[in-house]
């Protein structure tokens, strides 16, 4: 039962489904050309020079100074209420454009201004009525378009959403929000192609866009495209995204590049100190690097910022479980529970740590309960059948073992998973080590519930000198198959080659009793 791809893929879904605004800070809002006059001095252009090098300060002073000598003046207004708009004094710039409103009804940009403002307070529904009149006015205005189309796309109206979106487009081709809008809502039906068109179309109008990049590298993920994923992510980093650091650890996870990833995961929670999701990664990256102390720290501090991040919890629980933490485990299953009772995986984990802790019949319970939700969960069988085993239930131990050995004859990927498994035992037998651990690698991505594989893989690690990899895939192959008592005999020598003794006795001693149980049987 793999956690970690489905939960990576939602969470980050932290790319933004949220549709783009034109002008959501007022950074683009549109100025009246119609006013021909200069006024005496220097007010307008200077008060223009500084509103585009973004000198609010200045620019409010040279406008006012513009409305001292002409009083009234609608255009030095407009300009005044987009100066106040971007200093997010929203009250007075929505005042200033009222005025313009009243001497010049018959201006389209002074109502599309006002539904930014509007926008940028909250009220979708007044920003919608300014923007439906700026088109009214000018009814090729691509601008009002887009933007309009974003109001009609958060509130759900897709269909008008992806209308206003196509009218901007075929007014102003060169107009970059509507392509990044539209391809985000082909992407979120499914229509990964188009989505990524549009995204192309954007980074090909902007190809400075860190948002288009950021959008295609998500959409290259969804199709399992990773190598594509992880340039664009790249490039949307480099244009100064921190958001795309966190897909980009994700990426590089995925492909098995753990020491890249981890770099990023670090760069990532380091930029982003207050995002869960950043510390949840990295937390995942340190587990699989096999420290997993400071992989618990990163996945507490993801749940102690966001409680109800259901997918921290497991991974925070399956963590201390590794550790033999298995109370604290518990907790965390728990709060997971209540928060996705319908989560096949919650119940799976519930199950595995109460077995540990010998209730066996709490673990039948929560492992019926998740393979009524995934009939084809193998390990959940697997431990299923353990715990039917051990309350004595042998004849329903052995129909779950039976279903297990169906589903394994009917999964393609887990018998290419045997094969490159068994190709990695011939080369550890000839102490190729490096052929060993990559095979071992392959068949954990064909099948991570391999607990053999990880074992084996441990050992090859081991034999490599990488204690701390070695005992993460000890406990990997622990947390998959508790009884298994040779995972329990290396990850003991493991930990006394790396010093813990207390560590290496508990894991001895464990094994030991296993051994002894097989024994008897």
């Amino acid at each position: 039962m793999s956690y970690k791809d489905p939960s990576r893929a939602r969470r980050f879904t932290v790319l933004g489904l949220k549709a783009t605004m034109v002008a959501s800070i007022i950074g683009v809002a549109r100025i009246s050309a119609h006013a021909q006059y200069r006024p005496p001095g220097c007010y307008r252009a200077g008060g223009m020079d500084a509103l585009n090098s973004g000198d609010l300060a200045r620019a409010e002073s040279e406008f006012r100074g513009l409305l001292r000598d002409l009083p009234g003046l609608a255009e030095a207004q407009e300009f005044l209420a987009v100066t106040l708009a971007r200093e997010n004094r929203l009250d007075e710039a929505a005042s200033q454009l009222a005025e313009v409103l009243k001497a010049r009804p018959d201006w389209a940009e002074p109502y599309y201004n006002l539904g930014l403002v509007l926008l940028k307070k909250g009220d979708d529904q007044g920003a919608t009525q300014q923007f439906r009149r700026a088109i009214e006015l000018k009814p090729d205005y691509a601008e009002a378009h887009s933007s309009l189309g974003s109001v009609l796309q958060n509130s759900g109206n897709l269909e008008g959403a992806r209308s206003e979106y196509r009218r901007a487009i075929e007014m102003n081709p060169q107009l970059l929000e509507p392509h990044i809008n539209l391809g985000q809502m082909a992407a979120d039906a499914g229509d990964l192609d188009g989505g990524i068109e549009q995204f192309r179309a954007a980074i090909a109008i902007s190809p400075e866009s860190a948002d288009a990049h950021q959008k295609l590298a998500a959409a290259f993920w969804q199709k399992h495209d990773l190598e594509s994923a992880e340039g664009e992510f790249r490039k949307a980093s480099d244009l100064g995204s921190k958001d795309a650091l966190v897909g980009l650890g994700a990426v590089l996870g995925e492909q098995g590049k753990l020491a890249a990833a981890l770099d990023a995961d670090r760069r990532a929670a380091q930029l982003l100190p207050d995002d869960p999701q950043a510390h949840l990664l990295l937390g995942d990256s340190l587990d699989e690097s096999g420290n997993l102390d400071a992989a618990i720290q990163e996945l507490q501090q993801a749940v102690n910022l966001d409680p109800r991040l259901e997918p921290a919890r497991v991974r925070l629980g399956i963590a201390l479980r590794k550790k033999g933490e298995l109370q604290p485990a518990l907790e965390q299953f728990l709060g997971a529970a209540e928060l996705a009772p319908d989560d096949a995986e919650v119940h799976y984990q519930l199950g595995v740590t109460l077995y540990r802790q010998g209730e066996a019949a709490s673990a039948i319970e929560q492992l019926k309960a998740s393979l009524a939700l995934d009939p084809q969960a193998a390990q959940a069988l697997y431990i299923l059948s353990e715990a039917l085993d051990r309350t004595g239930r042998h004849e329903e131990a052995a129909t779950a073992r039976a279903a297990i050995e169906r589903l394994n004859r009917s999964s393609a990927s887990h018998a290419h998973a045997v094969t490159l498994y068994d190709a990695g035992m011939e080369a550890l037998k000839r102490d190729d080590l490096n052929d060993a651990r990559d095979d071992f690698r392959a068949a954990l991505s064909a099948d991570p519930r391999l607990a053999e594989a990880h074992t084996n893989l441990g050992a090859a690690l081991l034999r490599q000198g990488d204690v701390d990899g070695g005992i993460g895939e000890f406990r990997s192959a622990i947390d998959l198959k508790p009884d298994d008592a040779p995972a329990y005999h290396d990850l003991a020598l493991a930990l006394e080659k790396k010093g813990d003794r207390k560590g290496a006795e508990e894991a001895g001693r464990r094994a030991a009793e296993l051994e002894g149980k097989s024994n008897v049987h």
